[in-house]
């Protein structure tokens, strides 16, 4: 039987038998769909009986062995003549030159760069590159090969089926993406939340502050030692302002925020400096006080402060006075003294 010759795009010299004139098939070394000429020179005669159209037609679609081309594709490129016309089996689209090409390393098909990306591999069934067999290697179940049509025509359907065969195993995109995005929202309104109800409640703090007379030239922040707790009420003193602020105003301060405060919720008023916790009062020192401050004995209140204080750790923070009047008294100037220096560092 008379045979056709003639050239591919990519410079491969292609032989099939004459009565196959005008049909298309699939160059054995880029992969295209080329149209077999309707005349082209004949080269001879076959002795015997030619193979049957299935057989010379499939000799033109290249398999996993007859795929080793004298040159290797890049992985990336711009389509070119050489593979300008070859169909994406993804998105059924012909590759035309100047497009972004993905050219698969096993099978050595070229799809569209962005059609790999959206099937998350090769998208000729059976690849080892393709997603459907390498979740079938996880799984360990034989992969199932399709055979391709004769006459190198697409296979239609195959895009869908392989975007419904990744929807089995993974959400869409659009779907995960609007997941992130609602978790960060109800993320953010939570945290929102969060922030107003401690700036509300530490807001009823601030007023009772504002009520002191002593609260001139002094720095301090005021506020609940926890997110969800009113027991504890941290007395921040951040500094002074002003040569005319006396070394006992911040006790003055403290003693008149004492007499604001609930006693029955709070448990402790914890004496900071700069956000550094460094001793507190129990609610009953606190109350007993800031009663005699309030009712005309301050200078009680003073002298006796230091021995009412307890470390972090629930020590005494200063000694206990007995014995002679003039000595505890004497004693107690002392330790105020001390105890105004360790919490003003002044």
């Amino acid at each position: 039987m008379d045979k056709i010759v003639f050239t591919c795009e990519c410079g491969k010299s292609v032989t099939v038998d004459r009565k196959f004139a005008g049909r298309r098939g699939r160059c054995p070394r880029c992969n295209a769909v080329v149209q077999i000429p309707a005349d082209g020179p004949a080269v001879g005669h076959a002795a015997a009986p030619g193979p049957s159209p299935v057989e010379t037609t499939r000799s033109m679609v290249p398999d996993a062995r007859s795929r080793s081309l004298p040159e290797v594709l890049p992985a990336r490129m711009r389509a070119n003549r050489l593979i300008a016309g070859k169909l994406c089996s993804i998105c059924q689209t012909a590759l035309a030159v100047g497009d972004e090409v993905r050219n698969c390393e096993h099978c050595r098909s070229s799809f569209h760069a962005s059609c790999w990306q959206e099937a998350e591999g090769c998208g000729t069934y059976g690849c080892q590159n393709s997603p459907a067999a390498a979740r079938a290697n996880t799984k360990q179940q034989p992969a199932t090969l399709k055979s391709e049509p004769v006459g190198g025509a697409p296979i239609e359907g195959f895009a869908v089926a392989t975007r419904a065969a990744l929807s089995e195993t993974s959400p869409p995109r659009i779907w995960r993406s609007r997941t992130i995005r609602s978790v960060l929202i109800v993320a953010g309104i939570v945290v929102l939340g969060a922030v107003g109800f401690v700036a509300l409640r530490n807001n009823e703090l601030r007023t009772k502050l504002a009520k002191c007379s002593s609260r001139s030239g002094i720095m301090v922040r005021v506020y609940y030692g926890s997110y969800l707790s009113t027991n504890d009420v941290v007395f921040d003193l951040r500094g002074v302002e002003g040569s005319s602020v006396r070394r006992i105003d911040p006790v003055h301060l403290l003693l008149q925020f004492g007499q604001l405060l609930d006693k029955q919720a709070t448990r402790r008023l914890i004496l900071a400096r700069d956000g550094r916790l460094l001793m507190y009062l129990r609610s009953s020192d606190l109350s007993e006080l800031a009663n005699e401050y309030t009712h005309g004995n301050p200078m009680w209140s003073f002298n006796h402060l230091p021995e009412r204080l307890k470390t972090m750790s629930g020590n005494n923070a200063y000694p206990t006075w007995e014995g002679g009047w003039l000595g505890v008294l004497k004693g107690q100037s002392e330790d105020l003294n001390q105890f105004i220096t360790d919490w003003t560092g002044c």
